[in-house]
Formats: C-alpha cells, structure tokens, sequence
C-alpha cells in the first residue's frame, strides 16, 4: 500500500491492510478472526476490519506484544496515536505515529 491509510480516508480496510498495518500476516489476521478476537464484516464477498475494531484488537493484545501503543485513559483503552492526534489537533496516520 503506497498511501497512508487513515480514518477520515476509510471507515474500514481489507484483511490485507490491516495485516500490513498491524504489522502481522495474512494468516494472523484470518486467524484472529476465526477465533473471534478481531471482528470482521462482510460486504457483498469483501471481509472488512473496520478500524475501531482494528483498534480495539491491537489495545487487546499482551503488553509485550502491543509494545505500549495503547493506555488506559478513564478505564477505556485508547490508542496512543489517537491520544496525541486528540493532542495535537492533526488527523491520524496510521502507518506513522510521529
């Protein structure tokens, strides 16, 4: 994927961009759906992840392999990129966090 993928852009992405963009592969991700850890949604034959979900899986994983992209804010896991695009007033990007 050439272009940076963010929400305000996609409500949602394919299994394929969210293996790319959680840094997992292919069978990872169709595993963890399979398991009912990552929900997917299905329009017409496409699988979909939408990104709160993706995001809500990512903040769900042990803390050693999520790497503190996530805290806990009010007791609601939230991504660290979305506290500092809260912070910062510019829109997320998802593929760099800087």
């Amino acid at each position: 994927m050439s272009r940076s993928i963010t929400p305000e852009r996609r409500g949602a992405m394919s299994v394929d961009a969210f293996a790319e963009w959680a840094g997992v592969g292919r069978t990872t991700a169709w595993n963890e759906i399979r398991l009912g850890r990552l929900r997917a949604i299905k329009v017409g034959a496409r699988t979909l992840i939408a990104f709160d979900d993706a995001q809500a899986w990512l903040c769900s994983l042990p803390e050693a392999q999520r790497a503190n992209h996530c805290k806990k804010s009010n007791g609601t896991a939230i991504s660290l990129i979305a506290q500092q695009s809260l912070e910062s007033g510019r829109p997320m990007d998802w593929r760099d966090p800087r």
